[in-house]
């Protein structure tokens, strides 16, 4: 296994970890995976029969802008003082989807880190 991928590997491995003993709400687990762990990935740190997995998995978790209308207008200002306040794509979606949704995700991620796991092991 190159070096790209072990650090994918560990960083899923964590992630996982997580996911499986979080006391939290699967939504609430999946922000904490991605805030902590796994926002540093990108398709090129994953082998290429995975990367689409892992892309459809993005787009999912972010396809929302805001928690409710006019909240990026309500906390813009021109000095970008309050931008903070202003929910990132992510938690915005995963404050929207199902659960099923959320649960979806999840068995894409433990996919992709059984397979970066029998990478791991077969090298």
């Amino acid at each position: 296994m190159s070096y790209q991928y072990s650090y994918a590997w560990e960083k899923f491995g964590r992630a996982i970890y997580s996911l499986a003993t979080g006391k939290d709400e699967i939504r609430r687990r999946l922000l904490v995976i991605f805030q902590d762990d796994l926002l540093v990935i990108t398709p090129e740190h994953l082998p290429d029969r995975i990367r689409g997995d892992y892309q459809w998995i993005m787009h999912q978790l972010t396809k929302y802008d805001e928690k409710y209308l006019g909240e990026r207008k309500y906390f813009s200002s021109n000095d970008g003082r309050y931008d903070y306040l202003i929910s990132s794509k992510l938690e915005a979606t995963l404050f929207r989807i199902r659960r099923n949704t959320a649960v979806k995700v999840a068995e894409k991620l433990f996919y992709i880190w059984s397979v970066l796991d029998e990478e791991f092991r077969s090298s």
